[in-house]
């Protein structure tokens, strides 16, 4: 047995044991960690229900409930030292989530804007607007 385990077992908590495991109330609540960072929060918490936000649709959905569950799922699934241990822990997923998602958002703003600069400065601009009229047209005229 190692020492990690051993402090496990000599804290008075229930975590780790499945559905037996009753989440304290004061550790109730939201969990934006799970939110932010769905499948990847998933593995570390051995919560297999966050494969399910990879799928189209289903994944916005369970964001949701990673949201609303997220603590009590992360608290079934694994072995906690205390409720402290826990605490900070999903505060760090928490951090972590936010600062990986802003930045996500500032390079998906960069790329755009770099992607909108290519195309006005591309020499082939022209032409394609030319045949996007020519498609507009005619799809007027289709229906006139």
């Amino acid at each position: 047995m190692t020492n990690n385990e051993l402090l496990a077992e000599l804290s008075d908590n229930n975590s780790g044991r499945g559905k037996t495991s009753h989440i304290p109330d004061e550790l109730r609540g939201l969990n934006w960690g799970a939110f932010f960072l769905t499948f990847i929060w998933g593995i570390s918490m051995r919560v297999p229900q966050a494969w399910l936000s990879l799928i189209p649709f289903v994944g916005e959905l369970m964001r949701i409930v990673l949201l609303i569950k997220g603590n009590e799922w992360a608290w079934q699934r694994r072995r906690w030292y205390s409720a402290d241990h826990f605490r900070k822990t999903q505060s760090w997923w928490t951090k972590f989530g936010i600062i990986l998602n802003i930045a996500m958002f500032l390079i998906s703003i960069f790329v755009a804007d770099k992607m909108v600069d290519m195309l006005y400065t591309s020499p082939y601009l022209e032409a394609y607007l030319v045949e996007y009229q020519k498609i507009i047209f005619r799809l007027f005229d289709f229906y006139h």
